[in-house]
């Protein structure tokens, strides 16, 4: 048994926060993009008051801070007792970048049956096991996400974020970064059986373009809602489409 409880701690915030399954939250906690070492001594402010960046997922937030000529990044709960974690960030680019990179990996955790398209492979060439990954997710008062992360360069991988406020935009960008993976692994041959994993790719972004534009010539305005619609159940039929986070 370990006598380390902060991933105990951090999974039981974020059920709290998120309303997760226990395993679900835990996954999440342990799955946070790469950090740089925590400052030890962080200035006393409060981030939200110099944030030029922010992201949220539930009561839980990522600030970008600029605070006397330095930027850091800020990942704060809910109970002002808690104590946050700040990381140092050497450009506010770099921060930028971090903060979206949370974002997209509490997305990338949402339940299977709340994403309304999905890609998910696993690479035996990766350390972490991950090639791609990647998701559309209607968020309730937030509007339309998609989520990427993609190591088919075998790099470590990236994250990528967007947001939409039109569902085909939304699923269109989903299949061009499929596709974009798809080339990047025929033409860097970075792992085993390239050509394999990038059919995979390109049949799930050709079949997210033929659901969505059936379900368009179904019902043309319920494509371009934000909110739920019968057009987005279906692209993944059997699916909840609004997922009740505020990103």
């Amino acid at each position: 048994m370990t006598s380390d409880r902060s991933p105990k701690k951090a999974a039981r915030a974020r059920m709290a926060a998120t309303g997760e399954s226990y395993s679900t939250a835990r996954r999440a906690a342990q799955a946070r993009p790469d950090r740089p070492a925590p400052l030890a001594r962080p200035p006393a402010i409060d981030p939200r008051e110099h944030a030029v960046h922010s992201r949220h997922w539930g009561v839980l937030a990522c600030y970008l801070v600029r605070y006397q000529g330095r930027y850091s990044a800020w990942i704060t709960g809910a109970d002002p007792a808690d104590r946050n974690e700040a990381y140092g960030m050497p450009t506010e680019p770099a921060g930028r970048a971090f903060v979206d990179a949370w974002q997209a990996t509490n997305l990338l955790h949402t339940p299977w049956d709340e994403r309304i398209a999905t890609i998910f492979l696993l690479s035996p060439s990766t350390r972490n096991g991950i090639l791609y990954q990647a998701a559309v997710v209607n968020v309730e008062d937030s509007g339309i996400w998609v989520a990427c992360f993609d190591d088919t360069a075998n790099d470590g991988g990236t994250h990528t974020l967007g947001q939409f406020g039109d569902m085909h935009d939304a699923l269109e960008q989903f299949a061009a970064l499929a596709e974009r993976a798809a080339d990047r692994l025929g033409s860097t041959q970075a792992i085993d059986k390239p050509d394999l994993f990038a059919g995979v790719l390109r049949y799930r972004a050709a079949t997210v373009r033929a659901n969505a534009a059936r379900a368009a010539l179904a019902m043309p305005s319920a494509v371009t809602s934000p909110g739920p619609t019968p057009a987005t159940a279906c692209v993944r039929s059997g699916t909840r489409p609004a997922c009740h986070r505020n990103p």
